[in-house]
């Protein structure tokens, strides 16, 4: 199947390219949108890549399936535009930044029978799948209330690339020309403040880097456990935060039959390590998976923890196997195989919708 890839920037570099390489029987890579020359340039040679150009519209007909890298604010019109050319797209989260773009990439994959991946690859973990696979089988109700706490300490990316691993070049904003550069700022902005009220630079640098880029993993971690319980999404924000352009943010939502489920993500460069806990609490105990950095190739751990007569029994589960890749070779099956997609835009709907009141909420509170 040939391949577009759209945007060079870090998580095309260090997650997709070399991963879609590993799978040259079910996906290869043709193409290559982005429109900073210096970075077009250099990610084409370094993975070898025969057609580079500016515009993702330039591919379209060159190819079967996207893979959406490109920054957030242009998910929706590229995810649009390769819909309406009859192109299968997996997309970066977050799938868009507006319930309106949501709705819309929903029908237009309905109209046309495409397939719409949205990239959250923990779901693909088999960690997170043995989580699911531990979770009561007669369902949610009968065991809250419920207590979730998701956690994220991210460092930033200095401590994991230094050369020669290092992403190339020209990858960061000075790279595109100006008229793209002003014309993503403003199209970001735009979509902001449909989606939360408010075009501040600071805020939309929170809502869509941090709020929608970073917390947006757990979120949709979490939604995929109460679906699974069968139990509906959660979405009464009691408290939020947002601090620094959103570089500390998180909240507090309530939960059935009075659980609650508390939510940081932290950027704090000066600890030297990345951490993401999910722990759920239960009437018949702790669940806990810990994801090492998504720039790593490390296990993901999923613990069990249950009370008995004579002391608490823990279970571990440990897996090596790559998420990134899995995601791909899903994506690969929903559209040759008709596999029903796990990831879906309806599902990025739901998490946009959640985060956005949080974001809201979080406006409420004095600096």
């Amino acid at each position: 199947m040939r391949v577009g890839v759209v945007g060079a920037g870090l998580i095309a570099q260090v997650a997709h390219l070399p991963h879609l390489r590993e799978l040259p029987s079910r996906l290869r890579v043709v193409a290559l949108a982005e429109p900073g020359a210096t970075a077009r340039q250099a990610v084409a040679q370094r993975y070898g890549i025969p057609r580079a150009v500016a515009d993702h519209r330039e591919l379209l007909d060159d190819v079967d399936a996207l893979v959406v890298c490109s920054p957030n604010g242009t998910h929706a019109d590229v995810v649009l535009d390769a819909l309406e050319a009859g192109v299968h797209v997996l997309v970066e989260k977050p799938l868009c930044l507006t319930l309106a773009d949501a709705d819309r990439i929903v029908a237009a994959r309905d109209r046309t029978g495409l397939v719409v991946q949205v990239g959250y690859m923990k779901r693909y973990d088999p960690a997170y799948e043995a989580l699911l696979d531990d979770l009561p089988a007669d369902g949610g109700a009968a065991h809250a209330p419920w207590h979730v706490a998701t956690t994220t300490y991210d460092p930033g990316l200095a401590p994991w690339f230094a050369p020669p691993e290092a992403p190339a070049p020209g990858n960061g904003p000075d790279d595109l020309p100006a008229a793209a550069a002003h014309e993503l700022a403003d199209r970001t902005a735009e979509q902001v403040a449909e989606a939360v009220g408010t075009d501040a630079p600071d805020d939309v640098a929170a809502f869509a880097d941090r709020f929608l880029g970073a917390l947006v993993h757990d979120v949709n971690a979490v939604h995929g456990v109460f679906e699974r319980l069968g139990l509906d999404p959660p979405d009464r924000v009691t408290d939020a935060f947002s601090v620094d352009r959103g570089r500390a943010c998180g909240g507090a939502i309530a939960l059935p039959g009075g659980g609650r489920w508390t939510m940081a993500w932290l950027e704090l460069p000066g600890l030297g390590d990345f951490r993401e806990e999910i722990a759920l609490y239960g009437a018949d105990g702790i669940r806990r998976l810990e994801f090492p950095a998504p720039y790593l190739r490390a296990p993901t751990t999923f613990t069990r923890t249950e009370g008995a007569r004579d002391g608490a029994a823990t279970r571990t589960f440990r897996s090596w196997r790559e998420a990134y890749v899995r995601e791909l070779v899903h994506f690969h099956d929903c559209i040759t195989a008709g596999v029903a997609c796990r990831t879906p835009p309806e599902q990025a709907r739901t998490d946009i919708a959640l985060l956005a009141d949080l974001f809201r909420a979080s406006l409420q509170v004095p600096a």
